[in-house]
């Protein structure tokens, strides 16, 4: 939080990991389930439920390795400075296409996201489908 609630790491994964854990992604988009919140409910920490409109979809093997690995816990609990475990078998990909919306991302923010997003996948070598 002392850095703005945001952080780029380079190299958290390896391009091969990089690569799975987009490709899966990709094959998980056809069974995601849509979500839609209409209005937010104020909330302004976190716990909130802000308006937003998204798909998502449960993670596979790749992911459920990822996210279960003593590597990222050690990670993550290096940044936390506090012990961290995964507290399911593994997250979900959440997919945010042209006409979904999370209420508070402002535009510029989501456009900086947008690029993030095409640089991991211009870094994995995986082409967009």
């Amino acid at each position: 939080m002392k850095a703005g609630g945001c952080a780029i790491f380079n190299l958290l994964v390896n391009a091969v990991t990089c690569a799975r854990l987009l490709e899966e992604s990709q094959q998980c988009l056809h069974h995601a389930v849509a979500s839609h919140v209409a209005l937010s409910d104020g909330e302004e920490v976190r716990g909130g439920n802000p308006a937003r409109s998204f798909v998502s979809a449960p993670g596979g093997s790749e992911q459920i390795e990822f996210y279960n690995s003593p590597q990222t816990s050690q990670f993550l609990a290096e940044i936390c400075n506090a012990p961290v475990e995964p507290t399911g078998k593994t997250g979900i990909y959440s997919y945010y296409r042209p006409r979904d919306h999370l209420a508070s991302i402002a535009t510029s923010t989501l456009a900086m996201f947008r690029s993030s997003l095409a640089c991991l996948i211009a870094a994995c070598g995986v082409a967009s489908k």
